[in-house]
């Protein structure tokens, strides 16, 4: 020790400069239980998006489902109004060969055959068109999805247009 020349008396000494780190710390406003909180609900959140984009998904393969078979059902309604137009153009032609009718009626019945024909060939490619939807989002081939349509209640449906005088899609 040693006297200052103010009277103070002076200290020789070493100080040990040390720290401490703790793997914990204390939560004394909640920050750290409102992160856990935060994170929970974003697990959440994500959770309920993963749901929400399963039955979004089961809605469109229901509706595309629906789609393909009213297409199916319009299929067989065309085919049966062109087996009847080709049958008014058939008897259109008798009576023409007969001199009932002009050669104008034989020309407009013919004229709707061939729409009729159009109308059929353009159902066909929507008809297409909705099992290609269909097997997009099933993610199965058009083939096999076909396939697998075709031995389902409603097969009848494409079977009886088929391949009819047009070659069809079904």
């Amino acid at each position: 020790d040693e006297m200052t020349s103010h009277g103070f008396r002076a200290t020789a000494s070493t100080l040990l400069n040390g720290s401490l780190d703790a793997s914990w710390e204390l939560d004394l406003f909640g920050g750290a239980r409102r992160g856990l909180e935060a994170s929970q609900a974003r697990l959440q959140a994500a959770q309920a998006s993963w749901d929400e984009a399963r039955v979004t998904l089961a809605a469109e393969v229901a509706d595309a489902y629906v789609q393909r078979r009213y297409c199916e059902h319009l299929l067989v309604l065309y085919q049966d109004t062109l087996d009847s137009r080709r049958e008014t153009e058939r008897l259109t032609s008798l009576k023409l060969n007969a001199g009932f009718v002009a050669p104008a009626d034989e020309a407009q019945a013919r004229a709707g055959s061939y729409d009729s024909e159009n109308q059929l060939i353009a159902q066909q490619g929507i008809c297409q068109q909705n099992l290609n939807r269909l097997a997009q989002l099933s993610a199965m081939p058009s083939a096999e999805l076909e396939t697998k349509l075709a031995d389902t209640p409603d097969a009848g449906i494409a079977h009886e247009v088929g391949a009819h005088d047009i070659g069809g899609v079904i």
